[in-house]
């Protein structure tokens, strides 16, 4: 048994290299015990920690997955979001109507979704489905694959999807 007393890092370089430690040294201990704070989402790091050779999950004991995709980034038009403005393109393997490049714009609260031929940055729809949902730290995207995001977009996308509290009710 291992027990952390505080778990800090800089960044999220820091966070994976520290996971990693811990998960080059699971042949020594058979339980970890790690203190994060409620605001980092640790659910949302279960799918990074438990892959193996191969793909495989090496132990599932209860390891909840976080599932959550935009299929249709048109649709988004209405939803509620913050204040500001910024334009994404998307790559979609699965949902070619979706590789495109649009501009999200909130309309007093509201969103609008239009295409368009500029964009302030480039990211898979797995990291844009990330962005929707509200619980991943941009940070942790180019780790992820996911794209990679100037400090200034950061800034922009945060005011316009404000980060959400992970809901999850079911396990996938």
């Amino acid at each position: 048994e291992l027990k952390v007393r505080s778990f800090f890092y800089a960044n999220s370089l820091a966070k994976y290299l520290l996971l990693q430690w811990l998960a080059h040294h699971s042949d020594q201990v058979r339980e970890v015990h790690l203190p994060v704070p409620h605001h980092t989402y640790p659910e949302t790091w279960y799918n990074d920690t438990f892959w193996g050779e191969k793909g495989k999950i090496v132990n599932r004991e209860w390891v909840p997955s976080v599932m959550g995709r935009v299929v249709s980034v048109d649709e988004l038009s209405g939803m509620n979001v913050g204040k500001g403005k910024v334009s994404i393109k998307i790559t979609d393997e699965q949902c070619d109507w979706n590789n495109n490049s649009y501009t999200f714009t909130s309309n007093n609260g509201i969103l609008e979704v239009l295409e368009t031929s500029d964009y302030n940055c480039e990211l898979t729809i797995q990291g844009f489905s990330a962005i929707i949902y509200g619980c991943y730290n941009l940070d942790d995207f180019p780790f992820k694959k996911w794209g990679n995001i100037s400090e200034e977009t950061k800034t922009e996308i945060e005011n316009l999807f404000p980060p959400a509290y992970p809901y999850l009710h079911a396990d996938f």
